[in-house]
């Protein structure tokens, strides 16, 4: 693994919602080894986990914003 010199600002990334069903009495949890996948994070969460929700949008919202004016130099 390459560890980073610096700071990358405005690298994009996705994130996406993964529910994975564990077996009763499941005390480990073994991902894909795999440089090019970063976990952001792991819940733990009873059924019915389509109630969570970011906090905030995942992605720019435009839809009612004034359009961009670009000015003349």
């Amino acid at each position: 693994m390459k560890i980073p010199s610096a700071n990358d600002a405005y690298q994009y990334n996705y994130i996406f919602k993964y529910e994975i069903q564990l077996t009763k009495g499941a005390k480990t949890l073994i991902l894909p080894s795999n440089g090019k996948i970063k976990i952001f994070a792991v819940t733990l969460a009873k059924p019915q986990s389509d109630e969570v929700k970011p906090l905030q949008p995942l992605y720019d919202d435009f839809e009612n914003k004034e359009p961009f004016v670009l000015t003349k130099q």
